[in-house]
């Protein structure tokens, strides 16, 4: 039987078309090391496809495509693996363009890397080929980010695409600047922000001799943003503290950085005269606020100003706030109450208790005029396979918040993020489930890290009022 998750909310990204074909086993040759399996009438089985096989429920292995006949393939391996632990066997294939058919699913956090196959320097600059092509849904016009270290180095043009490869136009984003072949880049922006209109950038170079320190971002490519739009500034999943872009070209936007070293000691007094040393430094991850995100509520303000019973926000006009709007605060994870604009300008608003409460604000604290998205942990990874298959145990009903809905099957074949240490890893889909564990694999072009036990699979999930516009008082 299987196991079963309680939702109580919708699932992001959940689509039948990204299902998997599971095929008939025929035969399976133990010393050869081949597998053979039915086709079903008319199925096409691309090259380059590869299957998965699985006894009970453990992960085999990966096998190649060695031969297509009329209503079966074969498959093989060379290298050795452990004897199947059971006479069950059952089989996926998996085509080529599996990553380009999960696009329009791929969860939010979820990256998407290559590496450099090979560079030339031309009198136009540099050019590279890049090991990823249509079959991972690149396209001309997207962007890949290459790094050394936590430094942004070049931003990498997609001028044109083949199957397994791409062609860019490779821009330096620092002085002296190196390419290699076998360098890792991650796609910019990422499948779910290009999906959602949503940006991030990463801080490339801190200005220190003006009074308020300017911070260097690489431009996020296809980015729609008000001209002095907002920049939230993160490490490690900790907010760091925000800017506001004042000035931007065609390789860089220039932030002013207004506050920020509060949200590291977690004072609820610290002014901004009396604040330590400046926080922000190289490799920091910058989310940009862009017009979709306001246009979709995605945005959460934080207060980054104290005025006695009132506080100030990072949001204002131009991102569609209104005077008597009211919002929920929290810190963290924790409720604090009930709170109402009370003047807007076009940039930040002052707020305060929505009843005759009291209220204790804190610098970072943030609002919601919605219900924020959560995640629900699905399954933790017991064992590994091949680097890239493994066993997971499913997270018990008992752990999800409890409410009246319908029991649903574990997400099979839908996209969810991998995540260890605060961070998504990569992305892994689910192939199949008995009792409480589930038999997966984790998408290579996702994966920043090799797989670890313990990486916990989880999805994001959106509230049932999600959609609504932010509530207005009347007045």
């Amino acid at each position: 039987m299987l196991a079963k998750l309680l939702l109580v909310v919708g699932l992001a990204g959940a689509d039948a078309r990204c299902s998997l074909a599971q095929v008939r086993v025929l035969s399976f040759d133990r010393v050869r090391l081949t597998v053979s399996v039915a086709l079903a009438d008319q199925q096409a089985v691309l090259a380059n496809t590869h299957l998965v096989l699985v006894s009970e429920d453990t992960p085999v292995g990966w096998f190649e495509l060695a031969e297509i006949r009329p209503a079966r393939a074969c498959f093989r391996r060379s290298r050795p693996i452990e004897p199947p632990r059971g006479e069950r066997l059952r089989a996926w294939l998996v085509p080529p363009d599996l990553g380009a058919r999960l696009l329009h699913s791929w969860p939010v956090g979820g990256p998407l890397v290559s590496a450099i196959e090979s560079v030339s320097a031309t009198p136009g600059g540099w050019r590279a080929w890049v090991s990823a092509g249509t079959d991972h849904g690149i396209t001309p016009g997207m962007s890949w980010l290459h790094r050394t270290g936590e430094q942004p180095t070049f931003r990498l043009d997609v001028r044109s695409a083949e199957r397994a490869l791409c062609y860019c136009a490779a821009i330096p984003l620092a002085e002296g600047a190196q390419l290699h072949p076998g360098d890792r880049v991650e796609l910019w922006p990422s499948p779910a922000h290009r999906r959602r209109g949503s940006a991030e950038t990463i801080v490339c170079y801190v200005d220190l001799s003006r009074d308020a320190p300017t911070v260097w971002l690489p431009a996020p490519p296809d980015a729609v943003t008000a001209p002095d739009c907002v920049a939230e500034f993160w490490r490690g999943g900790e907010y760091i503290g925000h800017g506001v872009i004042e000035a931007r070209d065609e390789l860089f936007w220039y932030a002013r950085f207004v506050a920020g070293t509060w949200a590291l000691t977690g004072s609820s007094t610290t002014s901004r005269a009396t604040q330590p040393a400046y926080p922000l430094r190289v490799g920091d991850r910058a989310v940009i606020r862009t017009q979709a995100d306001i246009e979709n509520g995605r945005f959460s303000p934080r207060i980054f100003e104290l005025s006695g019973d009132r506080a100030v926000i990072n949001a204002g006009e131009v991102d569609g706030l209104r005077p008597n709007q009211e919002a929920e605060l929290y810190r963290g994870d924790e409720h604090i109450g009930t709170v109402r604009i009370v003047r807007v300008q076009r940039g930040y608003s002052v707020i305060a208790p929505a009843e005759a409460e009291t209220m204790t604000w804190r610098l970072g604290d943030q609002l919601h005029f919605r219900p924020p998205p959560g995640t629900l942990s699905v399954a933790k990874i017991e064992d590994i396979v091949d680097e890239t298959l493994f066993v997971a145990r499913l997270t018990p009903s008992s752990a999800v918040p409890s409410a009246s809905g319908p029991d649903i099957d574990p997400p099979l074949c839908t996209p969810l993020a991998i995540c260890g240490a605060g961070e998504t890893t990569g992305v892994a889909l689910l192939l199949c489930c008995d009792g409480p564990y589930a038999v997966g694999l984790a998408l290579e072009q996702s994966l920043t890290r090799p797989l670890r036990r313990g990486d916990v699979l989880s999805m994001e999930m959106v509230p049932p009022s999600a959609t609504s516009k932010p509530a207005q008082k009347k007045q």
